[in-house]
Formats: C-alpha cells, structure tokens, sequence
C-alpha cells in the first residue's frame, strides 16, 4: 500500500487555493514557498475562463507555487482525492521521492522532486493539465492575444474570467496577469 510519513503534499497556484472544496487538507493552510515552475494563464478552459496551468519549455517566467499538506497517508490515496477535485484522472501527478530521482523524467517533475527532498517530504501531487488556447491548440497564448481573447467574452463568461484571474494567489504575477491588471484592473489576488 506504499503508506509514508506525514510529508505528503498538493501543490498549487490556481483555483485549488481559494477553492479547495472537499479536497482533504490536513490543517487547511497554503503555504507559500512552494516550487519555482513556469505557470501562466494558458489554458482556456470548458467554461471559456483563462487558468493557470504549468507551461514547461516555453519561457515563462517561474512562478513561486503553494502547497498544502495532505490528510491522505498514501501517495496513491493523495492522488485519487485530488482526481476527485478535479473531476479528471488524466491531469494529476505524483512524486514519490522515495523512489528516487530516476522517476523524475522531466523538468517539472525533477524541480519538484527536488523540492520536496530540500522540504523533506515524502512525495507531492499536482495538477498538470496542458496548455490549450482559444483554437484547442497547445501553444501558449501571447498578453497581447490573451488580451484579445479576453476582449471578446460575452458578461457571464467573461465575469468567470475576471474572478478566476482575480482570486489567484497575489503572489502569482505572470505576464498574461500583469497585462490583464492593467488592461482591465483585474488585480485584486488573494493572500
């Protein structure tokens, strides 16, 4: 069953913070010196609002993430439980630090595998839903064209949007954000 210490964690920067519905916190606290990954506004999602999602490879400045300690006491168990969060199986990674580096295939995974040893916690998941701009392709949207896209929302849509960018955490201040502020005024952010 693969049960570990107290040292397993989520790790966030998006809705996951001022939404964590029933996902199952061990004391409810974000803390903010999470892992330093390349997150930006790059997804529009099936409600038309712009998330944050990592985007590895692009040039996106690093962005210094939030994590929370979770009140599952199985990696396998911390995953299925923010599955269950995010209502889809395929978007949610695991690291069992464990096991070692050589599961850490890639960039992000070696950043946060990295981190967790630094941390000295047992393994980590997080939401690694991919880019997708207003054609259904991956490739990251510009401020410029977020701007644009964003322009074009109809009321509802476009006041999911504007929650969505302003309830991200303040300390996520990415190109797209920084533009959007001060294109709209969309800066409040939560602690």
């Amino acid at each position: 069953m693969n049960t570990l210490g107290n040292g397993i964690v989520i790790i966030g920067w998006g809705s996951l913070i001022w939404d964590s519905r029933d996902l199952n916190l061990r004391d409810g606290e974000w803390y903010k010196d999470g892992p330093r990954l390349p997150v930006e506004f790059a997804r529009v999602s099936e409600d038309g609002r712009l998330t944050l999602v990592i985007v590895p490879n692009s040039g996106v400045p690093l962005q210094q993430t939030l994590w929370a300690y979770s009140a599952c006491n199985t990696l396998e168990k911390a995953k299925k439980d923010l599955v269950k969060r995010e209502g889809t199986y395929n978007c949610v990674s695991v690291i069992n630090v464990n096991e070692g580096r050589a599961v850490a295939s890639d960039s992000i995974t070696k950043t946060i595998f990295d981190w967790c040893k630094e941390k000295d916690l047992d393994g980590a998941v997080w939401t690694n839903l991919k880019p997708k701009n207003q054609n259904n392709g991956e490739s990251v949207m510009t401020p410029n064209e977020a701007i644009s896209y964003l322009h074009g929302l109809e009321h509802d849509i476009l006041d999911e949007a504007r929650n969505y960018i302003k309830n991200a955490p303040k300390q996520i201040q990415t190109p797209i954000r920084k533009k959007v502020c001060i294109e709209f005024g969309w800066c409040n952010g939560k602690d």
